[in-house]
């Protein structure tokens, strides 16, 4: 039986997932329609807006979100903030997918499609490459940047261990200068609406930490980031961690917290408190935290910065493809 696209409103593509014809989930963190909804009310500007969910029978094999500007298609997001997109398909279905999806496009004279930030295992670069070069088009894919990842051990201990030695001693040294703070304390903010002061927090020290981010975070991206946490803490997968030291806040970690994975998105410090590593001991705790909870895996998201590496960190390559059909 051939698959064929179903155009969606915003508000049941959001609920596909929930319906009992549903055969697929959410592929990543970007892909999640709070995460697309919020990209869409912070940058989108024009194009149409393609939210396909390819049906076999009664059954909802997968979502295809797409902005098709003239004869062009790309994935809803962008690259400068979604660190991975893709389609979300349920196992075994790529093929009838992407057949449909190929089809549909072609019908409403789509000439080609660029997909950036793809994982690896994304099936783009496998089911779609075949069902495109099946059907005639032609399929070119490359290097897209890279990010930074790893798996967790079941104890801290054991994370510890796994590291080199020389970065393995730096981490328990900047840990235990913080933890000679009697007052010391380690928040975890999921809730699903933090309070405007501990975003506002969040804001200020990101804009002290670095000229560069100061510069990054102008009111459009700020506008976009407050949608985010509110947006994502809603969702339930939000993961605000703030270290204090004397009753102030001193350094944060923005994370979200999705399929046994936890995103570390970015992070700020308060530069008054530089001499204790604020920063790099938030985002040491929040892995403590993760492996406490037992979480699989932390990615570091896209970039090669060091402190990514020092903290046991490994490259993931990322890729493009450019589809003409």
């Amino acid at each position: 039986m051939a698959a064929r696209v179903i155009l969606t409103e915003a508000n049941r593509f959001r609920s596909l997932t929930a319906e009992p014809e549903c055969r697929f989930s959410w592929q990543h963190i970007f892909t999640l329609p709070d995460y697309i909804r919020v990209w869409l009310d912070s940058f989108y500007s024009h194009g149409e807006l393609y939210r396909g969910a390819v049906q076999k029978g009664r059954h909802i094999i997968g979502a295809a979100p797409l902005i098709i500007q003239g004869q062009s298609a790309s994935f809803i997001g962008h690259s400068s903030v979604c660190d991975y997109l893709d389609f979300s398909i349920a196992p075994g279905c790529e093929t009838l997918f992407y057949e449909a999806l190929f089809d549909d496009l072609k019908r409403r004279g789509v000439k080609s499609v660029e997909l950036r930030c793809l994982r690896p295992e994304s099936s783009v670069l496998t089911s779609f490459r075949k069902v495109v070069q099946s059907r005639g088009g032609s399929f070119c894919s490359e290097p897209d940047g890279v990010s930074m990842e790893m798996d967790l051990p079941e104890t801290w201990e054991a994370y510890l261990e796994q590291l080199p030695g020389k970065q393995r001693h730096e981490i328990r040294r900047k840990t235990r200068r913080v933890e000679l703070f009697s007052d010391l304390d380690f928040r975890v903010i999921d809730s699903p609406r933090p309070s405007e002061h501990e975003i506002n927090l969040f804001f200020r020290m990101f804009r002290l930490g670095r000229a560069d981010k100061n510069c990054f975070m102008n009111e459009e991206m700020e506008s976009y980031f407050r949608r985010l946490i509110h947006g994502l803490g809603a969702a339930g997968v939000l993961k605000l961690y703030m270290l204090e030291v004397k009753g102030a806040i001193i350094a944060a970690s923005l994370c979200f917290d999705y399929r046994d994975t936890v995103f570390l998105y970015n992070s700020c410090y308060d530069p008054a408190y530089a001499r204790l590593s604020p920063g790099a001991v938030c985002n040491v705790f929040s892995i403590k935290k993760s492996i406490e909870q037992g979480r699989k895996k932390y990615d570091f998201l896209k970039g090669t910065e060091p402190y990514k590496r020092h903290l046991g960190g490994h490259g993931v390559q990322l890729s493009k493809a450019r589809i003409t059909i």
